[in-house]
């Protein structure tokens, strides 16, 4: 583990804003809930995406906090994936 791990965690972090941003303006003004479910996604991905960028830091932090290639590649994709559904115009 090192620097690409940290990289690809702090990635995920920053998706994970950028993701929740426009689904939860759009709540505010719809009150939907399925864009608060997306917004909540969003949120459970910045906490592993920090939480992850703490295992990767020095200072030995706990076991759990370790990622590996296949999750961090797994949960990019999600984090993607979700940003796509949060751009995509809602069709009518």
């Amino acid at each position: 583990m090192g620097l690409p791990e940290l990289f690809v965690a702090a990635l995920i972090s920053g998706l994970s804003v950028i993701n929740a941003v426009v689904p939860l303006g759009a709540w505010s003004r719809t009150r939907d809930p399925r864009l608060l479910f997306v917004a909540s996604a969003n949120g459970c991905l910045l906490v592993l995406g920090l939480l992850w960028a703490w295992g990767e830091l020095p200072g030995g932090p706990s076991a759990f906090a370790n990622p590996s290639w296949p999750v961090l590649i797994l949960v990019l994709a999600t984090a993607l994936l979700l940003l796509g559904t949060a751009l995509l115009p809602r069709r009518t």
